[in-house]
């Protein structure tokens, strides 16, 4: 029996038959203090394994000092009881906002710290042993003192902020308050708006200068906090730096990472890891938020810090620093961690590699082989695509990117390949980071070729072609040169080509002759070069190349550039780093260009510069045939090791930002080229990315553009040959089954033209004074916003079409990023991003996305949503959706590897991505399509195609209405066929 009188507590406790009574005290011992005391009493001695209170904590807590001396929690489950002592003065632990408990006894305590895991529970046991813990017992105690102790807050003022280097009225204002708290910390606020810390790094001269901030003399801290924002942060990746200085001249380099150190100053997120917003300024005076952050030095004698944005036009605002004894931990919890597993909503999917032949899946009849029947691609005077030998006809592809070693598969598996992309619905393959794996690998050089792997490469060419699948590749990606390619300025400290061609006479023939052997060698399976093969539609001349992302690769090539810029300014050039390298490496791309065309004679159509996306690019991508553009949605960052755990993901809605990806990519356009984009790819495991297929869809044929490559269906010839060796993650679609059902959306709206293309054409103009532009695309700001009603794109005087409206007048309206409905001005298409939601109606294919209620699009209907997804419905014959008599419906939620894990519910930071069998999730929907009189026959499909069973539906007033549910049939739903 257990009884509490206000802060007493008694329990009765029976061992082998014998009553005993454990009582306990809780007493108050000051403001922050009490101390806790048990007694445990037997009348006769009785046998007791362990007595002992004890205190859990997550495993991932930061650890617990005791006696001075840090303990930190295993990493992994090894020895459960991983510290033991009977000599404890003082336990420290670490709480939230800067304060600490501390736990201590008036005797020395008996402590262990247990790992739980190894018992399935994620936490850590601290034992406290009473004074006697184990045999035969009668009597014994346990007394504890506990304290909660503040950590001091040390506000450190700027002597004089930067800003002389600028800054812009647009940068917010500081808040009114002279002070602004986070539990602990104190940040005070400078009255004067220039005396916060201001930086803008240049988006084309490196890292800016930075500002160094002196610390008091002799102050003792451990960490670094921050009241802060930033904008124009990357999509993912290092935002800027702090490198701290300590007493005995050594340095420690904090990298922030956006998304988990740093949020943007223009809205409100929910927070990250590592910055909590913890101050708003009103609406009518701009939504101003400002985040804190704390950073752990490993030292206690930090004398100076440097603040650094090195993001590309990355502007960082510090209104307040604050140095505290102890590091702060920042509150920012989503809740406890996420482990995806089997249960009533998510369900195990059963998905292979190959469609089933014949299947409402199997969009091979789209197919038109082989490829290069027609003879070359031609760029079309409206912009389009066309061919040499039909120029009535236009083409567009819908692709996908292959890497490394999955370029090089068995001959078998290459035929098995193409039929499988081919049933998938697409028509064109990029060869990509396919150089390393091509060459010999015991050459001197990097000019040789491996010929087994040549001629594997020539299958895989001569198989795609014979499918129709029009092939693309980069003559450059991460061929790392050899001293015997003489390349002088090559340092070889990684992969340089790139980089050094402007500079380099020799690193520019090292190009040409490794073009000239590839392309002047003949496939024995086409019978032709591959220079010759129509087939091979376009080229780009060095993958992601611009110099100002490049210049500064390694330390020998970014002095080499600076002494270079230093004597062109000394021949009288301006004061321009951007204007310097888009002169330096124009010349370079024409004389690589010419080579191409005028030496090895090829018709293929050229391009390059397919990365980033700033005026004077623009300008340059003039000169080529077609402009490619590469972009991602979400894509992952990695706050401690490149491209390993833990991964950290945004998970932001494309639909919910007004099309934001999409919109920056339209503007990149320049009217009556081809437009391609030969990278693209919303995330893996991005929440909402259910919405990739009729956003890419809608929006790519609305903007009539050309050329789209989903990055990658895998990126090994394991994945090829052997399908998935793990889980989706990331890029590759291969074994994704949401990616590859999203993708026949985007095949049906952009490749088949479901959608029409807007006949509204609004353009930024531009010239060659925007050559030395870096830091914007065009004058106009949120430019690509129309793109959702029209097409949008760039002309280049002094070619500007007679179809298209140039913008940039004084009289113009000031264009606003949209938050309410906007439809496009065909009717076709509809993005709410204040609802989330997107809808498309064209007499062949319709979609709604949303994440919850109800929603219709023309004929279909879409109703009881709770959860984000995206229901699409395309008609397989001839017939428009109101005629059709065969209707594919593709039900999207989203899909996840078992055990995949995420540190909480903003599914932000992935440690673990976990393992097959792969999970979809139980969203229902109720899906109506308007049938007229005709009822229809429903057949749920798994996700290669294969028929489950039978799906009840019933029709009223003249719509067709059944249950969407991922669940009903064993192996999960993804799609369904509908048949009268």
């Amino acid at each position: 029996m257990l009884t509490a009188t206000g802060r007493s507590v008694r329990e009765t406790l029976v061992i082998d038959g014998v009553s005993g009574l454990l009582s306990g005290e809780f007493r108050q011992t000051g403001a922050d203090s009490f101390s806790l005391r048990y007694d445990l009493n037997f009348p006769k001695a009785v046998e007791l394994n362990s007595l002992h209170g004890s205190l859990d904590l997550p495993i991932d807590f930061p650890g617990v000092r005791i006696d001075g001396n840090m303990v930190v929690f295993p990493e992994r489950p090894e020895e459960p009881h991983f510290y033991k002592s009977d000599n404890v003065r003082k336990l420290e632990m670490e709480l939230a906002g800067g304060r600490f408990l501390v736990v201590g006894g008036r005797q020395p305590l008996s402590v262990m710290l247990q790992d739980n895991r190894p018992w399935g529970d994620a936490t850590c046991s601290i034992r406290f042993y009473f004074s006697r813990r184990e045999g035969r017992i009668s009597q014994s105690s346990l007394e504890l003192d506990f304290q909660i102790v503040s950590g001091k807050s040390m506000p450190v003022e700027p002597a004089g902020a930067p800003a002389a280097e600028g800054y812009p009225a647009d940068v917010p204002i500081l808040p009114r308050e002279s002070t602004v708290s986070y539990e602990t910390l104190e940040f005070r606020i400078p009255a004067e708006r220039g005396r916060a810390i201001y930086l803008e790094n240049p988006p084309d001269s490196g890292k800016a200068a930075g500002y160094r901030l002196k610390l008091p003399r002799g102050i003792r801290a451990g960490a670094i906090n921050l009241l802060h924002a930033g904008e124009r942060l990357p999509v993912a990746g290092e935002f800027g730096e702090l490198v701290v200085r300590f007493a005995d001249g050594s340095f420690r380099r904090f990298p922030l990472f956006a998304g988990r150190d740093i949020a943007s100053w223009n809205r409100r997120e929910q927070g990250c890891a590592n910055a909590l917003p913890v101050w708003q300024d009103e609406p009518a005076y701009g939504g101003t938020v400002l985040y804190v952050s704390g950073f752990r030095l490993d030292r206690d004698d930090p004398v100076e810090v440097c603040f650094r944005p090195t993001a590309a036009g990355g502007r960082w605002l510090i209104p307040a620093v604050t140095l505290t004894e102890k590091p702060v931990r920042i509150a920012f919890t989503g809740g406890e961690k996420v482990v995806v597993g089997a249960n009533a909503e998510w369900i195990p999917v059963t998905f292979t590699d190959d469609t089933v032949a014949g299947s409402p899946l199997d969009f091979s009849s789209l197919a038109d082989a082989p490829a290069g029947k027609y003879g070359f691609v031609r760029p079309a005077s409206d912009g389009t695509m066309t061919f040499e030998n039909a120029p009535e006809k236009r083409l567009r592809i819908y692709g996908v990117n292959l890497c490394f070693s999955a370029n090089y598969p068995e001959k078998k598996f290459a035929d098995a390949l193409a039929e499988r992309l081919v049933r998938c619905g697409y028509n064109g393959v990029r060869f990509h980071h396919q150089d390393t794996d091509l060459l010999d690998p015991a050459a001197s050089d990097t000019l040789t070729f491996d010929p087994e792997k040549l001629d594997r490469l020539d299958y895989l060419f001569a198989a795609l072609k014979k499918r129709g699948l029009y092939l693309t590749t980069d003559f450059y990606t991460n061929r790392e040169l050899k001293p015997g390619d003489n390349v002088p300025e090559c340092d070889f400290s990684g992969p340089q080509l790139k980089t050094l061609m402007p500079i380099s006479r020799a690193a520019r023939e090292n190009w040409k002759e490794y073009v000239r052997r590839w392309m002047r060698h003949r496939n024995p399976y086409t019978g032709l070069t591959w220079a010759e093969d129509p087939a091979l539609f376009c080229v780009n001349i060095a993958n992601e190349d611009p110099l100002c992302a490049n210049w500064n690769l390694s330390e020998s090539s970014r002095k080499c550039y600076l002494e270079y810029f230093a004597q062109w300014k000394k021949a009288g050039n301006p004061d321009n780093f951007t204007l310097f390298l888009s002169e330096l490496q124009g010349k370079c791309l024409d004389e690589l260009q010419a080579f191409l065309k005028d030496d090895l004679r090829m018709e293929t159509m050229v391009t390059s510069l397919n990365f980033q996306m700033n005026s004077a690019l623009t300008v340059m991508r003039d000169r080529f045939e077609a402009v490619d553009v590469h972009s991602y949605f979400d894509h992952p960052s990695f706050p401690e090791t490149k491209w390993a755990a833990p991964y950290l993901f945004r998970q932001q809605s494309a639909v919910g930002g007004a099309a934001k990806p999409l919109t920056d990519l339209m503007a990149c356009r320049i009217f009556n080229k081809p437009f391609l984009v030969t990278e693209i790819n919303f995330c893996n495991p991005n929440r909402y990315r259910a919405e990739y297929g009729p956003l890419i869809g809608g929006y790519a044929a609305l903007q009539e553009w050309s050329g789209i490559f989903r990055f990658t269906w895998t990126h090994s010839a394991w994945g090829v040959e052997r399908g998935a060796s793990g889980p989706p993650f990331m890029f590759d679609i291969a074994g994704d089954p949401l990616a590859r059902l999203s993708d026949r959306i985007v095949i049906a709206m952009f490749r088949r033209g479901d959608v029409s293309p807007a006949r509204q054409k609004f353009a930024q103009r531009f010239s060659a004074n925007d050559l030395g532009v870096g830091d914007r695309n065009g004058d106009i700001a949120n430019f690509g916003i129309l793109g959702l009603t029209g097409q949008v794109g760039a002309v280049v005087v002094p070619r500007i079409p007679k179809d298209v409206t140039v913008l940039g007048g004084s009289d113009d309206p000031e264009i606003k990023i949209p938050f309410g409905p906007v439809v496009s001005s065909t009717g076709e298409l509809k993005i709410d991003a204040g609802s989330r939601s997107f809808t498309v109606s064209s007499p062949r294919s319709e979609s709604i996305t949303l994440e919850r209620g109800s929603l219709e699009a023309g004929r279909l209907s879409v109703h009881d949503v709770q959860g984000f997804q995206t229901v699409a419905a395309i008609a397989l014959d001839e017939h428009p959706l109101a005629a059709s008599g065969s209707i594919l419906v593709i039900h999207l939620t989203n899909v996840l590897p078992t055990g995949m894990t995420f540190e909480d519910e903003t599914m932000q930071l992935i440690p673990d991505i976990g393992r097959l069998p792969i999970l979809v999730r139980r969203l229902k929907a109720e899906v109506g399509i308007a049938a007229g009189e005709r009822p229809f026959r429903v057949t749920a499909l798994n996700g290669n195609g294969k028929a489950l069973g039978e799906v009840k539906g019933v029709l009223t007033d003249g719509v067709f209405r059944f249950t969407a549910d991922p669940g009903c049939f064993p192996g999960g739903v993804m799609a369904y066929h509908l048949t009268r």
